[in-house]
This record gives C-alpha cells, sequence and structure tokens, in this order.
C-alpha cells in the first residue's frame, strides 16, 4: 500500500477537476514572485501565462504575496482547503 503525498497526488489526478486545476495552476504562478503579471483569458476561456522575468537579475525578488480563495458553494470548502496540500502548497 503506497501513502503519503505520491498516493495522494495520483489518487486525485484520477478525479481532479477542470476548475480546481486551474486553481491551482493560478497559485502556484502567483506564488513564485510578486512581480508577476495577472494571467490574462481569451473569449474561448484559454488561459495565456506571461512568461516569468528573470529572477536571478531581479534587485529585491520578494513572495509576499496573500492569496484568498472563495467559493459560492460551502460543501466545496475541505476539498478547496485540502487539495493544495497534495501540490504542497501549504497555507499559513
Amino acid at each position: 500500500m503506497t501513502t503519503g503525498y505520491k498516493s495522494g497526488t495520483n489518487n486525485w489526478k484520477s478525479r481532479s477537476s477542470t476548475k480546481i486545476d486551474l486553481l491551482i495552476k493560478l497559485i502556484q504562478y502567483y506564488l513564485k514572485s510578486d512581480i508577476i503579471a495577472m494571467p490574462t483569458f481569451n473569449k474561448d476561456d484559454n488561459a495565456h501565462w506571461p512568461s516569468l522575468p528573470d529572477l536571478a537579475k531581479v534587485k529585491q525578488h520578494t513572495q509576499m504575496r496573500k492569496i484568498l480563495v472563495s467559493q459560492e458553494f460551502p460543501i466545496m470548502a475541505d476539498m478547496i482547503q485540502l487539495v493544495p496540500f497534495l501540490y504542497l502548497i501549504f497555507s499559513a
């Protein structure tokens, strides 16, 4: 029996949803740096992810950004709180 992070991630990937996958991508993208540009979405809901600046050349690279996730349906609260842990995203 496999336990831990790998097992949880594999189990989740077989049940994942587009909305939660996009949420995880957005969180991971925004947490890379405070100076990155906001992704945009076209009329077909396709995301355009701006390229990241060369962080080695940035004088003051910070990672102080905080992210607040709001959901419409309270029944999804546990899932929205737990799924980021599978991707090693921890909240304070």
